[in-house]
């Protein structure tokens, strides 16, 4: 799913937060998904959103207490893997309309 996004132009990379950081600011985004609820994911979408009301979908393998720390810290949604692309789709339209 990276490949395609990233041959899309959709995707952008960076080795640290900071660098992540700078380039959701340099850049203007409809939305962003996340494959990364680790720690350091979980402190991206807390600093994002200190200055960003951008969606962001979160993607990864966990279990209930992982899904409930990524909603808390500024997740919109939380999908396990692997999940369909179908379902990607359809909620990133869906968030996108609101």
């Amino acid at each position: 799913m990276a490949f395609a996004l990233e041959s899309a132009a959709f995707l952008l990379t960076a080795e640290d937060i900071e660098g992540r950081l700078k380039k959701l600011c340099e850049t203007s985004l409809d939305i962003v998904i996340m494959a990364d609820s680790s720690p350091r994911g979980q402190e991206l979408s807390c600093r994002m959103r200190e200055f960003s009301g951008i969606p962001l979908v979160v993607l990864r393998r966990g279990n209930k207490p992982a899904r409930l720390i990524v909603l808390e810290m500024g997740a919109d949604v939380y999908l396990n893997e692997p999940v369909s692309p179908k379902q990607l789709v359809a909620r990133v339209y869906s968030l996108l309309r609101h």
